[in-house]
């Protein structure tokens, strides 16, 4: 089987370079290339355009423009070849220009060699067909990874029907309130894979983002009318940090609307609210639940409650190597303090 020849465009507004070129490619033999040849930036920019060369030689002198700009046009448009960037002088700033444009290489004309100019060329489309690889297998493992995240959603929310099924056929209210509060637990891991598949990174969640769906979801659950406000500002967490503080926040803001404001105060209450905050300092991150209720009565710690999801809490803190702290002042505050671990 005969290879097809290398289908190379040069765009150089310098006749006598273009024949120079023309025959030292005429000299390659591996591999055998076909040159066309456009004078002008425009004519060149239009050809890169059309998508149809293996190769493109790029000068650098093209008259009110360069050749940056068209290794710009061809890297965006995705051309189906490497690029390669042409310059009368050896210069290192250009180089590093070039390769900065997205230029596979940069050859010097008074330097250039048939067997030199062959080497370059067949580096150039090895080196390209490379990266293709890679950026399929990047692909391919971004689509897998994003179909794990989505089914891994849709399971939790099929988990999530069949308790709430099971809570229909449920008379005892204890009963159904240990049903209610797995299911928002499970709701919580099923909100965290869902930000996952959407997230380009796939592994990173936006935590104001996520921590106002997870809030909104709680309150519709609850039925509560409190005041709930969140602080969350750019925090993006990998997923080995986010998902014990996205359950952290499943438990502390449903403890919050389950006790901190009882119904039948003998006064006017203040209107009750909940401030979930969540900030970096310069030891990792703080994550705090505070709420204008009745308070505690005694003071607290995670470790020593019979509350589950308060012990919950506790563990999902140790889990990021965090501490806890409660303290009561007009109400009750959480603090859950973590490194920040692998995050930049």
């Amino acid at each position: 089987m005969v290879d097809k020849p290398v289908r190379v465009l040069l765009v150089d507004d310098d006749e006598d370079d273009y024949v120079i070129a023309r025959d030292l490619l005429a000299m390659v033999t591996s591999p055998k290339c076909v040159l066309e040849w456009r004078s002008t930036y425009d004519e060149g920019l239009a050809t890169i355009l059309e998508n149809r060369h293996d190769v493109y030689l790029l000068d650098y002198s093209l008259g009110a423009h360069d050749g940056i700009e068209l290794v710009r046009a061809a890297v965006q448009n995705n051309v189906t070849g490497p690029v390669l960037l042409l310059t009368a002088h050896d210069d290192s700033e250009l180089d590093a220009l070039a390769a900065a444009a997205g230029a596979t290489d940069y050859l010097v004309k008074s330097h250039m060699t048939a067997p030199l100019l062959g080497r370059a060329i067949r580096y150039a489309l090895a080196r390209h067909e490379s990266n293709e690889a890679l950026r399929r297998g990047a692909y391919e493992k971004t689509v897998m990874l994003q179909e794990i995240h989505h089914r891994v959603k849709n399971n939790l929310q099929m988990i999530s029907s069949l308790i709430n099924f099971q809570m229909e056929h449920v008379r005892n209210p204890e009963t159904r309130a240990i049903l209610r509060v797995t299911q928002t637990r499970v709701h919580s891991i099923a909100l965290i894979h869902e930000k996952l598949y959407q997230s380009p990174l796939l592994a990173t969640v936006d935590m104001g983002e996520y921590t106002r769906g997870l809030v909104a979801m709680l309150m519709q659950t609850h039925d509560k009318q409190v005041l709930a406000e969140v602080r969350a500002g750019d925090i993006v967490l990998p997923v080995d940090l986010g998902l014990p503080c996205g359950l952290i926040l499943s438990e502390l803001v449903t403890n919050a609307l389950k006790h901190a404001f009882p119904a039948g105060a003998g006064h006017e209450p203040r209107p009750p609210a909940i401030v979930i905050d969540l900030r970096r300092d310069k030891s990792g991150f703080v994550l705090s639940v505070a709420d204008n209720g009745v308070g505690l009565c005694e003071p607290l710690s995670a470790g020593d409650t019979k509350s589950l999801g308060l012990r919950l809490v506790g563990m999902f803190a140790e889990q990021l190597g965090g501490t806890v702290v409660f303290s009561s002042d007009e109400g009750t505050r959480c603090t859950v303090a973590f490194p920040a671990g692998n995050t930049s």
